[in-house]
């Protein structure tokens, strides 16, 4: 009975059975291969992400190393703005020593200012005495050196009131030069080249001589006065020693003839009267023209004043000058 419980494989069982074994062996495969795939497939995406976070790391690493490099400039900035500012505070500390100093000296200096206000103020009043007294003086020695001028000036109008202003040439027969000197032109007195007083410059030099005996009769004007000078001047037409003997012949002969018209002006005044030659050493024109050769012809006429007179003014001003300090 129990044998016929044996089961017996048969061929069609077996033909069944492998196909099942490969069904499954296949299944594993696939699995396997499905498996390789997406751990492959992983491996892919974990090389890319590695790739990634490789290149973030390199550029972190470079942003660590750009931020160190800053830190590290930095630090020495700081450094140095730490040196700077122990330095400024040394500056500070001196500035202000020297500002307590120098508020110290400001005091002392505001003193001596008040000072030398004080003392300005007595040298501008000492300088306005002064200059109010050197004006004195000056419009004294002024008024010598006008006198002059004005002597020759009482001269001329008393010539003019007497003889005209011009003779019948056209020539002025009495001239004021620049130099406050009186002098009158060759031509009206002598001929070219001679020393010989003309007749008709004779009228004139008589009217010179009693002008000047007027003139003198003042004793102010004689107190003030040391020596009035003849003195005759050429052209530079000549030697120069020729027309030395012939300016000098000139004017004595011109002095000679005033004294002789005029007795009492030798007798009264003759002192005061000189004659000189200056040749054609001090001309008022240009030699190189006609105009300027006449110019430089001529009596000339000069006052030489006393230098005790001005030595006189300048003492009294030195006598009521304040004494300096």
């Amino acid at each position: 009975m129990k044998s016929k419980n044996r089961r017996y494989y048969t061929k069609k069982d077996s033909e069944n059975f492998w196909p099942s074994f490969a069904d499954v062996m296949s299944t594993i495969a696939l699995v396997m291969l499905f498996l390789v795939m997406i751990v492959f497939i992983k491996n892919i995406i974990i090389s890319i992400d590695l790739d990634d976070q490789r290149d973030k790391l390199n550029a972190t690493q470079m942003e660590l190393e750009n931020q160190e490099a800053i830190l590290i400039m930095t630090e020495k900035e700081l450094e140095n703005r730490q040196e700077l500012i122990i330095l400024l505070e040394e500056n500070l500390e001196s500035l202000e020593d020297q500002y307590s100093k120098a508020e110290a000296e400001l005091g002392d200096k505001q003193q001596i200012i008040l000072l030398l206000v004080d003392q300005k103020q007595e040298l501008d009043n000492i300088i306005a005495i002064n200059t109010k007294e050197l004006n004195d003086l000056r419009i004294k020695l002024q008024s010598i050196a006008v006198l002059r001028a004005d002597i020759f000036a009482k001269v001329q109008t008393s010539i003019e009131e007497t003889l005209g202003e011009y003779n019948e040439a056209g020539e002025k027969l009495v001239v004021i030069g620049d130099n406050a000197n009186l002098y009158i032109t060759e031509s009206l007195v002598f001929d070219f080249a001679s020393a010989d007083v003309k007749d008709e410059g004779k009228s004139l030099l008589r009217e010179l001589a009693i002008a000047f005996e007027k003139i003198l009769d003042d004793p102010e004007v004689r107190d003030v006065i040391d020596s009035i000078s003849v003195e005759g001047h050429t052209d530079s037409v000549g030697s120069t020693d020729t027309n030395r003997i012939l300016s000098t012949e000139r004017s004595t002969n011109v002095l000679n003839y005033i004294m002789a018209s005029n007795p009492s002006l030798e007798e009264k005044y003759g002192s005061y009267f000189a004659a000189a030659g200056f040749s054609e050493l001090r001309p008022i024109g240009d030699n190189a023209t006609a105009e300027g050769s006449a110019k430089n012809r001529r009596i000339e006429f000069s006052i030489k004043i006393k230098d005790d007179n001005v030595q006189k003014i300048i003492n009294e001003y030195l006598e009521n000058a304040p004494p300096a300090n």
